[in-house]
């Protein structure tokens, strides 16, 4: 364990290499110091980072336990610090914890980082031990395969306590569908999918900020839902976001194919 003013930062947590749910790019990002030193930059101007921290805001209202999973450099870590909060940030990447590191140390707050696999469950808390838990920025899409990310959402409950509350983001599948590199991704992940290559939301960027055929997930509403049900948590509101995911959308009318992502507020049941 080594202590910057302000910052606990703890590294000695399991960490596992190799694992099934992490796609060779997942871990080439995770690994990237560029990724990492260029990160805050990179999304700076970023209408859902602003927006997320608002919602977040007004659902995590009370101070309390907070556990951010997939922190990265640390924004919900300082943001949920100052407003009270007891945040534990997790995350793999050595590089973004180091930014993380100055970053809460320059801000003047108290927070806890651990660099640890998230899948390397179950995680290293006590069941019962947090009152918040996000998973911001598709850090669940990150995980391959649909047992996994189901796993990793039950190792979140289980961290929350009685009553607890998680929010997670999550891209749409079907935002795409109104341009033709979304119909031709839907269409490649169904023949992928029927031949048994890939899940179905399974989605390869060419190039993704230095990274060659970068992988994340993209969820369809009905999927995002059922995976939190399964996880034992009661869905209490899912939004749809708007084309520049500033907010939500402001018309009801077929935001499951609309939404650019959805943020979706889950209960532990008391």
């Amino acid at each position: 364990m080594t202590g910057r003013e302000g910052c606990q930062w703890l590294v000695d947590s399991p960490i596992l290499t190799g694992i099934e749910p992490m796609h060779p790019s997942t871990l080439n990002y995770l690994t990237s110091r560029d990724v990492a030193e260029e990160y805050d930059e990179y999304f700076g101007d970023s209408p859902l980072f602003a927006y997320d921290t608002r919602l977040l805001t007004r659902w995590f209202a009370e101070p309390g336990r907070l556990l951010d999973v997939g922190c990265g450099t640390g924004r919900h870590v300082i943001a949920f610090a100052r407003r009270g909060h007891r945040v534990v940030g997790i995350d793999l990447s050595v590089h973004m914890l180091a930014v993380a590191a100055e970053k809460i140390a320059q801000a003047g707050v108290n927070g806890t980082i651990i660099r640890t696999d998230m899948m390397a469950l179950p995680m290293p808390f006590a069941p019962g031990s947090f009152d918040y838990a996000a998973c911001m920025f598709s850090t669940l899409g990150l995980v391959a395969g649909r047992a996994n990310r189901r796993a990793l959402l039950v190792g979140i409950a289980e961290a929350l306590g009685p009553g607890g509350l998680l929010a997670v983001h999550a891209h749409n599948r079907w935002h795409g569908l109104t341009r033709a590199d979304g119909v031709y991704f839907l269409a490649a992940n169904l023949w992928e999918t029927w031949r048994g290559r890939a899940e179905w939301g399974d989605k390869i960027l060419w190039y993704y900020r230095g990274i060659r055929n970068m992988y994340v997930h993209v969820f369809s509403r009905g999927e995002l839902r059922d995976l939190l049900t399964e996880a034992g948590l009661i869905v209490r509101q899912i939004v749809p976001l708007n084309r520049r995911r500033s907010g939500p959308l402001r018309l009801s009318i077929a935001t499951g194919l609309r939404a650019n992502g959805f943020i979706a507020l889950a209960e532990k049941p008391a």
